[in-house]
């Protein structure tokens, strides 16, 4: 039978005949695929103990594999530990400072495009708890006719536009040097800020904190990206590994 997943299975595990015939069914080719058992020697039975002994390792029976302690199985480095993202209008809120966004979605479901340039940032949430394991992503900036800032944001929940004790992080990325009437001058290169409040368009253009309850504070810039100018074209890759405190 089709297996969805083949790519996440090592070849020699897999095994397929070129012709078959079951009783009277024809099964040849991929129709026939099936894997093999794999067997793990050394299995700890008793690690589920060992853990819950440790500190905090009490917790470990309210494991639900998403990733947070590791992004691949230790048992089958090939193997994923990372929940996938699914990019659908089924599954976007929409979170705008400003103009309504618009946006596109893969038929797989596999990427989003926001197709309007909007007067403030606007956040698609994908529902999926950024503050709770390790993402790897790509963005990418169709356009040669403006250079405004992309980036994602960690720890944002839905209505945080109006949200007057919304505190989350955002990483963000502009294009080149700009100055803009009644909001400031937006720095070219990758930073790190913290969001509080509700800040106005110019806050977050400046990355300024006129006040607590609109709050974009920038808290470091690249090592490496901080002056650094964003690509127009191709896709920028991004990893993010957020730990969250222990209960």
């Amino acid at each position: 039978m089709p297996i969805h997943e083949k790519s996440l299975i090592r070849p020699e595990n897999l095994k397929e005949h070129e012709e078959l015939v079951l009783d009277g069914v024809d099964v040849s080719g991929h129709w026939s695929t099936f894997i093999e058992t794999r067997i793990v020697q050394d299995y700890n039975e008793s690690l589920e103990e060992e853990i819950a002994a440790l500190p905090g390792g009490e917790y470990i029976h309210r494991c639900w594999q998403c990733g947070s302690c590791t992004n691949s199985c230790t048992v089958e480095p090939d193997w994923s530990a990372a929940n996938a993202i699914t990019f659908s209008s089924g599954a976007i809120n929409t979170n705008d400072y400003g103009s309504n966004s618009s946006w596109t979605f893969a038929a797989d479901n596999s990427w989003a495009r926001q197709d309007n340039n909007t007067d403030g940032p606007a956040i698609g949430l994908f529902g999926v708890d950024a503050m709770r394991g390790t993402y790897a992503l790509e963005l990418e900036v169709e356009t040669i006719n403006d250079d405004d800032f992309i980036g994602i944001v960690f720890g944002f929940n839905d209505g945080d536009p109006s949200n007057s004790n919304a505190n989350y992080l955002l990483l963000d990325w502009k294009q080149a040097d700009q100055n803009v009437s009644g909001w400031g001058f937006g720095a070219k290169g990758l930073a790190v800020s913290h969001v509080q409040g509700i800040p106005t368009a110019g806050s977050f253009w400046s990355h300024s904190c006129p006040s607590p309850g609109a709050c974009v504070n920038e808290l470091q810039r690249s090592a490496a990206l901080g002056d650094h100018v964003a690509q127009h074209h191709g896709p920028v890759a991004l990893g993010a590994e957020i730990v969250a405190p222990r209960p």
